[in-house]
């Protein structure tokens, strides 16, 4: 028996969604290069728990835009939050010496420092594409992107879900500290986040599970957030 496959268009560009959401390349015929990029600014914020396997996801979607739909590498940037706090505080800036205390106790920099902070930050070194791994990381964090950001850039949030016992055991191979603390402090501060957004943005929200789940999704997930983009 024949798989059914449902094909639609939408800007010019065709493509064919298994029922199942199963998405292969025999049957996905788009290429984002016929769309046209110009003006059009994506953010796209990864989130979930210590251990989930953000970096890999923030990778995978990279490559994903470059290779199956067609994005100059040059368009997109990677972002670390966690990576650009640490350079602070090594640099000594004036952010960096007010958040040197919560940061070096691996404890959540306030929003109220953290959220103008990542905004300047896209407005300072702008792309097509960004992927940001580590923020929002609060309520208010996703409050301020939704009232502040989403004039500027078209906005999606893509969560890695695996399991706490998972997520334990990858931390413990990298030999991380306080392993089941932050993961504590993600149920109790990080996660309700997730569910504001989900609340205010269902139509830009996804949840993959985990990197066995990549080549099931990710394709789609992508797709749906270009096209949307290009209808905002």
């Amino acid at each position: 028996m024949k798989t059914k496959i449902k094909c639609q268009s939408f800007f010019k560009i065709k493509y064919c969604v298994l029922q199942k959401n199963v998405v292969t390349r025999q049957y996905l015929n788009l290429k984002i290069n016929t769309i046209t990029m110009k003006n059009m600014k994506i953010v796209l914020a990864i989130f979930g728990k210590p251990g989930s396997g953000k970096s890999i996801l923030s990778e995978a979607l990279k490559w994903e835009l470059i290779d199956w739909f067609g994005i100059a590498e040059k368009d997109i940037k990677m972002i670390s939050v966690g990576e650009l706090l640490k350079r602070e505080v090594e640099n000594q800036t004036p952010l960096g010496i007010e958040i040197k205390e919560p940061f070096e106790k691996d404890q959540l920099v306030p929003q109220e420092l953290i959220n103008p902070f990542v905004h300047e930050y896209l407005k300072k070194h702008p792309a097509e594409i960004t992927i940001i791994d580590g923020y929002p990381r609060s309520v208010g964090s996703v409050l301020y992107m939704q009232e502040k950001m989403s004039e500027e850039y078209s906005l999606a949030f893509i969560k890695s879900s695996v399991p706490d016992d998972v997520a334990a055991a990858r931390l413990k191979a990298r030999k991380e500290k306080k392993i089941y603390e932050r993961l504590q402090e993600y149920h109790d501060v990080i996660s309700p986040s997730w569910n504001e957004i989900v609340s205010i943005a269902p139509n830009n929200s996804y949840v993959v599970n985990g990197p066995d789940d990549f080549d099931r999704v990710i394709r789609w997930i992508l797709r749906h957030i270009l096209v949307n983009a290009k209808q905002e």
